[in-house]
């Protein structure tokens, strides 16, 4: 008999409790605080943590009841929403770009150098 997948409607009270489903493990005895954000940088990449933390603990899920095909789905709906959110960020501030030098950088003859 599968489990009923209960998921705590609020993915921000989920990530601050470090709970996803509320009637699989006991409560704590304390309240989680909102973080306060400095920026709109901070809080999308908040935003990412939330989305990560929601698709790790229903993959989680998954491995423990590989045919739960609502796990399933949810999993893939929580993916396509976090890969919004990762390329909104990735265009707002160009994170995830590659920052490596490039390749001449490093042939380059220093003044200090015997090359």
């Amino acid at each position: 008999m599968e489990d009923k997948l209960i998921i705590d409607s609020n993915l921000e009270h989920a990530l601050l409790i470090g709970n996803l489903f509320p009637n699989l493990v006991s409560k704590y005895k304390f309240e989680a605080k909102k973080p306060n954000f400095k920026s709109e940088k901070e809080r999308l990449l908040y935003y990412i943590q939330i989305y990560n933390f929601y698709t790790l603990e229903l993959a989680l899920f998954i491995a423990t009841h590989p045919n739960n095909k609502e796990a399933i789905n949810i999993l893939t709906v929580a993916n396509d929403e976090r890969k919004k959110i990762l390329a909104y960020v990735n265009e707002k501030f160009s994170l995830c770009r590659n920052t490596n030098p490039v390749e001449s950088y490093f042939l380059n003859s220093m003044p200090w150098s015997d090359k």
